[in-house]
């Protein structure tokens, strides 16, 4: 009876003690945002979404199995999910560039003619076709699947990677923007593709309707929205997420352009990358340009403004800005080629 007592005695103090520091914390705000924790990659992201749902969601026309999703077909969007004014042709008697990434590249907000792709063609002229394969919310690793398995059909001459630094987040998790996706491991220095082929919502739904997952759920749900949780689980996982930027990320990188059907620029958009990042592109004779600390003059010297949407993403002028300073890239190459 005294053990009875005890457990429960220090089952319900330990309760208590939770929630006086859930409380304390909520006073005094010292949680962070639940929502943009890295802490719920892939323990708790997926539950809270699937836990909410009261029936089956419907069939996903956007649903992917090798990327997790495309872009919605819509006026500006082709069948195939890319943002074209129509289907490209397999082949082209021009020389083709073909841009892969994520909102940055497809032009989130603006119209297809303020796109960086589109900007990129206008500076190109004639001779040339820009082809944009950016969806939005891609990490890198599903921008790395487009260019390995999805561009050679095209048969680009170039192809411009361009992405911001919360791509490297996005890659190391298998559920984002309620959508099961791919994404990498590293196992001794080797990537293994995990989560293929990535299941519809609808699928996923109907596979857990039993009590285990119901009751499983719902914790996940619960610890999802716990501060007290969020904070224990800093550090351990502020390991995992600088493994995965650091480690996880050059490698995807490395192996995209190991079997890309073209030369890939990496192309730095937005966003603090790590300091070790750029040195382990380097180390792996990647080419990698950054846009962020370059823009305001490109920007200056051509009277162009970058003001931003409400959600961060580029306005037109912006756009417009990255394509000269690509352009100028581009140029100052093919010099320095024409002089070898």
């Amino acid at each position: 009876m005294k053990t009875s007592k005890k457990i429960l005695f220090g089952c319900l103090s330990a309760a208590l003690g939770v929630a006086i520091s859930e409380g304390f914390l909520a006073l005094f705000a010292l949680a962070y945002p639940i929502d943009t924790v890295f802490l719920v990659h892939r323990f708790s992201a997926e539950a809270p979404y699937f836990f909410s749902l009261t029936e089956a969601p419907p069939e996903d026309k956007n649903q992917d199995p090798l990327l997790g999703w495309r872009n919605k077909v819509e006026s500006g969007v082709t069948e195939n999910g890319w943002r074209q004014q129509r289907e490209p042709a397999l082949r082209s008697s021009k020389r083709r560039i073909a841009f892969v990434g994520d909102s940055f590249v497809f032009g989130v907000g603006v119209a297809n003619e303020e796109t960086l792709p589109h900007f990129l063609q206008e500076k190109l002229g004639t001779e040339y076709e820009v082809l944009n394969f950016g969806v939005q919310g891609f990490g890198i690793d599903q921008a790395a699947l487009v260019t390995t398995h999805i561009l050679p059909a095209y048969h680009p001459e170039r192809i411009v990677f361009g992405f911001i630094a919360d791509d490297l987040d996005r890659s190391c998790t298998d559920f984002s923007f309620q959508f099961r996706k791919p994404y990498f491991k590293q196992r001794g220095g080797e990537l293994s593709l995990e989560g293929i082929p990535a299941k519809s919502r609808r699928a996923v739904f109907l596979e857990n309707q039993n009590f285990f997952a119901w009751v499983t759920g719902g914790l996940k749900t619960l610890l999802s929205h716990s501060r007290v949780y969020a904070l224990g689980a800093q550090l351990p996982l502020s390991f995992q997420r600088q493994h995965c930027r650091e480690k996880l990320g050059p490698a995807i990188l490395a192996q995209a352009v190991a079997y890309a059907p073209a030369p890939v620029l990496l192309l730095h958009l937005d966003g603090k990358l790590p300091s070790s990042f750029e040195p382990a592109l380097r180390a792996r004779n990647l080419d990698f340009i950054s846009a962020v600390d370059a823009l305001p003059n490109v920007a200056a010297e051509r009277g162009l403004s970058l003001d931003r949407q409400p959600d961060g993403h580029p306005k037109a002028e912006m756009n417009r800005a990255y394509a000269q300073f690509l352009y100028d890239h581009l140029l100052k190459e093919k010099r320095t080629a024409s002089r070898k």
